[in-house]
């Protein structure tokens, strides 16, 4: 049903209602907008977003930045082209978010290591404020590089996309997944990545993944708001699920409850090669992991997030099929 310019939604006891969609930017044909998420500033709202198409071999984050100073009615624009991620940040209680790299990621001190730009976002006297610093995080063993020989197939066409090679320097792996803080005061963030021994998916059918390996997904925490982070849990390997899920566990979202701790996990979205995504359950907070098994009922298959709303109702947004 209609409630003026609003639409209220009932099932069962509960009753949502969705307010007009309000537009924040529109791009042109040549710009590929990705990876938005919402965050709170001291009196504003932001939005970072991706306006430049990429792949694994993008060397740096570039992302703009919009603010509303009117709870979302109306936007402008803060920045453009930032070195910042958006796929995982946090916002703080002082009114300042921090953001984790993404692309801009490069391996530590040894390959057991990541370290990226750690970007801090405020808003003061009308002005957004842009810093950064470092974040470092810690493997429990050397992380895996992209496939940087020519390596053809039979016909002698290349086993990766031709020409699109990443840096040397640049681990396969990610931040990915809302950053959440536990009740000890650190901060718990998914990641996803291969390790040194994994083997590459050079007969992968999807060409994206040829040069690197089927991911593994983990939980990380912070006791230092994000500069630096060291291993929690497992969640699932490459051997927690089938052969046909072409990624393996990568995309998380991460729902807490006081009983068991339930993590959503996209595992093929790539090129057609779909494949339902999977949920796995903790019943020790986080720290052992039961097998994936279809999220039945779920059409969508990538780029999971959700809410907890009270009294235990989950909500969850994913993207594709026909398309996000």
């Amino acid at each position: 049903m209609n409630d003026g310019m609003n639409a209220v939604i009932k099932a069962g006891p509960w009753k949502v209602t969705l307010h007009p969609p309000v537009l924040v930017y529109q791009g042109t044909r040549e710009e590929h907008i990705t990876r938005p998420n919402l965050c709170l500033l001291d009196g504003a709202v932001g939005v970072i977003f991706q306006t430049t198409f990429d792949t694994n071999s993008t060397p740096r984050d570039s992302k703009d930045i919009w603010i509303s100073t009117d709870r979302g009615e109306s936007w402008r624009e803060a920045s453009r082209h930032v070195d910042i991620g958006s796929y995982s940040l946090y916002s703080k209680p002082n009114g300042e978010v921090v953001v984790m790299p993404y692309d801009s990621i490069r391996y530590g001190a040894e390959k057991s290591s990541l370290t990226g730009p750690r970007t801090t976002l405020s808003w003061k006297a009308g002005s957004l404020r842009i810093s950064a610093d470092t974040t470092t995080a810690h493997f429990p063993k050397p992380l895996l590089g992209f496939l940087q020989e020519p390596v053809m197939d039979a016909n002698g066409k290349p086993l990766y996309l031709d020409g699109d090679l990443p840096p040397t320097d640049k681990p396969i792996t990610a931040f990915w997944g809302t950053i959440q803080q536990l009740p000890d005061g650190r901060w718990i963030v998914p990641m996803y990545g291969c390790y040194e021994g994994d083997p590459y998916a050079r007969n992968s059918p999807v060409p994206e993944m040829r040069r690197m390996a089927r991911y593994t997904t983990e939980l990380f925490v912070s006791d230092d708001e994000g500069r630096t982070w060291s291993w929690f849990s497992r969640i699932a390997t490459p051997d927690d699920v089938p052969d046909e899920c072409i990624e393996g566990p990568d995309e998380v979202q991460l729902y807490r409850f006081p009983d068991l701790w339930r993590a959503i996990i996209r595992v093929s979205a790539l090129k057609n090669f779909f494949q339902p995504m999977r949920y796995a359950e903790s019943f020790d907070c986080g720290k052992t992991w039961t097998k994936p098994r279809i999220l039945e009922g779920v059409e969508m298959i990538m780029d999971p997030r959700g809410l907890i709303l009270p009294g235990g109702v989950t909500v969850l947004t994913a993207g594709r099929p026909k398309i996000d």
